[in-house]
């Protein structure tokens, strides 16, 4: 069989699976499996292709079909320009996240701070994104989860990065027990899934960690932990940035009311409001 044929099988499989974009998916498997990008695979439509090649494919179109995210099919994703591995037990990289390291690369290079703090890291994407463009900051990434944890080293190791460090731990315990620099800036993709509302998700989010995703009863037990236990860490002119759900900018401000020093709200591409920046009071305050 050639590559074009099983393009166009992977295509009507696909869409009969309800896949949104079946044309785009299969694309991307008939890359990773046979190497060929779009131009290729026209340009050698008649050409037989391996058989385990052919397989291969066949295996990761099954998976797709059976609602597995494609990001873990290929195994890694794109994120502010640059790949990240990924896998089941990790989260996959969103564009709406990547709000957070362009915020934080802008605050510091206005400001000159060097230390960055990325709770709830997951794959590591933001933290190595921030580490990557504006090498002269050192970024610590705390998170919890050995599977996360596993893609972020990896991650540190295909970008040849030397300024991160993991810190596998609990945020919810708060950062005294870190002997670390305060940070200029704190950034952060927590678990903001109402805890009800999981079960109601797409199948393919259902394939991603629970951890990474439940926010408590109302989504926002992360931002009240935050509030508690990190924010006043901030150094003076300092920031944080944080990722929320739709609706839920009003209860994610109400833990901050009276510690921040004003902020703003930033909203994604689909025009919703996404992440909430807030600056820290001055130690004097």
């Amino acid at each position: 069989m050639n590559a074009y044929s099983a393009y166009r099988d992977a295509v009507k499989t696909l869409t009969e699976s309800g896949c949104e974009n079946a044309e785009f998916d299969a694309r991307q498997l008939v890359e990773f499996c046979f190497s060929l990008n779009q131009t290729q695979l026209l340009m050698k439509s008649r050409e037989n292709v391996d058989e385990l090649k052919l397989k291969k494919f066949y295996d990761c179109v099954e998976r797709r079909a059976g609602g597995e995210p494609l990001q873990y099919i290929l195994e890694e994703w794109d994120f502010f320009d640059l790949k990240f591995k990924v896998g089941k037990g990790v989260l996959i990289p969103r564009p709406e996240t990547e709000i957070l390291p362009r915020l934080a690369i802008e605050h510091l290079k206005k400001s000159g701070g060097k230390v960055v703090y990325d709770l709830c890291s997951g794959s590591g994407c933001v933290g190595i994104s921030i580490a990557k463009f504006f090498p002269n900051c050192r970024v610590y990434m705390f998170e919890i989860s050995d599977e996360a944890n596993y893609y972020a080293r990896q991650n540190i190791k295909l970008h040849n990065l030397f300024n991160v460090e993991i810190i596998q731990a609990d945020i919810k315990k708060g950062k005294k027990s870190f002997n670390i620099p305060n940070p200029d800036i704190i950034v952060s993709n927590p678990p903001y899934v109402p805890t009800y509302d999981i079960d109601l998700l797409q199948k393919e989010v259902l394939f991603e960690p629970r951890i990474a995703l439940d926010g408590g009863i109302d989504g926002l037990d992360f931002y009240s932990i935050i509030a508690a236990s990190w924010f006043k860490s901030l150094n003076n002119n300092g920031i944080i940035a944080m990722e929320c759900g739709e609706n839920q900018v009003r209860g994610v401000l109400s833990f901050f009311l009276n510690i921040a020093a004003g902020g703003r709200v930033i909203k994604d591409d689909n025009d919703i409001d996404r992440v909430i920046m807030l600056k820290g009071r001055k130690k004097n305050d």
